[in-house]
């Protein structure tokens, strides 16, 4: 954008919040203005703006008020300015316009112009995973239109349409290079291997989705890997998510998912990132030799356990205005910065029943028997000095090996058993089996068969073994060709001992 061009466009958005909002101030002064870049490559500082000043970062800003700039994009330098007050994730990447925007105020609607595009060019605008149509700037490079805010949406401009729409299950026979939108509920997608390749905005979009599986996909090349929006109740499983642009995966607004067993590589900026989400299960992944490995931005009641965090080059995983989130079972190893949290004291950085924590690979304690609660045994592989690590109200009961959470290995157990399955019980005699990377579970009772268990849409049960000196184990289910209770799982904690 020329200098004297963004000046005026500078000029002509301040004046517009200032003669909209100035008879809002008394109200809501600077409440909504807090605003969040990332750390040493943005601006740092998070202060409280007016609505009459601009919010400015380089390729994106997430902030609340009536006027954004973008400064340093690789794509358009832009300026969004809208006639209420709304809390914004702006972004400006190659190809991509986006923004996800919330009402801040009554309002439902707004208006917005943005300012900085090729002028007299068509765009095509989505809203959501829904084509709006095209639309074209004006001489100066401006587009204006009125948008809904009665609830939040993601808005997206982009130079090309999207072309694959999936409604129903979908098998990869062959390599893909265009993106997917899925369209419908409760259906499956199968990579079987191959690969979704483009240096598109989306290599898979969902939004407002449900019971999507998406599964054994290669998918590189694009700004974003995997965009879940506003979803729930979805499953990313055995994936190899890599060299994508910006993000891996990216989940604003979306709850009750599950990312498991990913592998996640290679991202320009995050390999996962939350925001505005709450109860997700993120486990088992490998993530690696991105910028962030796992950013959570306003979320709560997400589990994030038993994945391996390497090698990225900024941070391990961030929690930015995040609370009671579970974090433990993790493997944090050899990132330059390990973690971040702004408020640690708010979430759990260790399993607050099990008394277990991460590994950390810069850990200098020793497992001396002079650390806390039932850990206070030399050489049970729990950390006791340093505490909590890696600073104040962080993990304090750090491993000391990787993976050091792994303790029952090719152990058989019979007896009699109890099988619940929502708040019902069955029981029958039975075999546990505890394998290295496997869990094997039979009872032998026909009423606790996978009619049942499909039944109550369930993904784990509780198994009570023995006398009660086995204790309480917890299992994931993965469907089997047999009417018999039979389950596999990856890993395995006890609540009790067995002796």
């Amino acid at each position: 954008m020329k200098n004297s061009k963004k000046g005026k466009k500078f000029a002509i958005c301040l004046l517009l919040a200032v003669s909209i909002i100035i008879p809002l101030s008394a109200t809501i002064g600077t409440r909504t203005a807090q605003m969040t870049y990332l750390p040493q490559l943005l601006q740092t500082s998070i202060r409280k703006l007016s609505h009459s000043e601009v919010v400015k970062g380089e390729w994106f800003v997430e902030a609340t008020g009536t006027c954004f700039e973008l400064t340093d994009s690789k794509y358009h330098n832009i300026i969004l300015s809208s006639s209420e007050s709304v809390q914004i994730r702006l972004e400006s990447i190659p190809r991509l316009i986006s923004f996800i925007i919330e009402s801040k105020n009554s309002a439902t609607s707004t208006l917005i112009t943005i300012s900085g595009f090729e002028p007299i060019t068509t765009y095509y605008m989505y809203q959501d995973d829904q084509f709006i149509g095209t639309i074209t700037t004006d001489s100066d490079g401006e587009y204006s239109y009125t948008q809904d805010i009665s609830k939040p949406h993601h808005i997206y401009i982009k130079e090309e349409p999207s072309t694959i729409y999936i409604s129903s299950d979908y098998t990869f026979t062959q390599d893909i290079f265009e993106s997917i939108y899925v369209v419908a509920d409760n259906i499956v997608i199968d990579g079987n291997g191959y690969t979704l390749q483009d240096s598109g905005p989306y290599g898979i979009y969902l939004y407002d989705r449900s019971n999507v599986t998406i599964k054994n996909v290669v998918i590189k090349g694009w700004l974003y890997g995997i965009m879940l929006w506003s979803s729930s109740g979805n499953i990313i499983t055995g994936n190899n998510i890599t060299g994508n642009q910006y993000y891996g995966i990216s989940c604003p607004y979306s709850s009750n998912n599950k990312i498991i067993r990913n592998e996640i590589s290679e991202s320009g900026w995050f390999g996962l990132m939350i925001t505005q989400d709450s109860n997700n299960i993120i486990t088992e992944n490998y993530i690696t030799n991105n910028r962030y490995g796992i950013r959570a931005t306003y979320t709560s009641n997400n589990t994030i356990f038993e994945n391996s965090i390497v090698k990225n080059s900024l941070l391990g995983i961030e929690l930015s205005f995040s609370t009671n989130n579970l974090i433990y079972h993790n493997n944090l190893i050899n990132n330059t910065n390990q973690v971040s949290d702004r408020n640690p004291s708010e979430n759990y950085w260790y399993h607050p029943d099990l008394l277990e924590g991460n590994y950390w690979s810069d850990y200098i304690g020793l497992d001396d028997g002079s650390g806390m609660d039932k850990h206070s045994i030399a050489e049970d592989g729990i950390g006791d000095t340093d505490l909590s690590w890696p600073q104040t109200s962080y993990d304090n009961y750090p491993f000391m090996e990787e993976n050091g959470w792994i303790n029952s290995k090719n152990e058989d157990f019979e007896g009699f058993g109890r099988l619940r399955i929502g708040w019902q019980r069955y029981r029958g005699e039975g075999t546990l089996s505890l394998l290295e990377d496997s869990i094997k579970l039979e009872i032998c009772d026909q009423k606790a068969s996978w009619d049942i268990i499909e039944q109550y849409k369930t993904d784990c049960f509780e198994f009570y073994f023995g006398k009660g000196d086995l204790g309480r184990i917890f299992l994931f289910i993965y469907r089997t060709e047999t009417s018999y209770a039979v389950a596999f799982g990856i890993r395995v904690f006890f609540c009790g001992r067995h002796e």
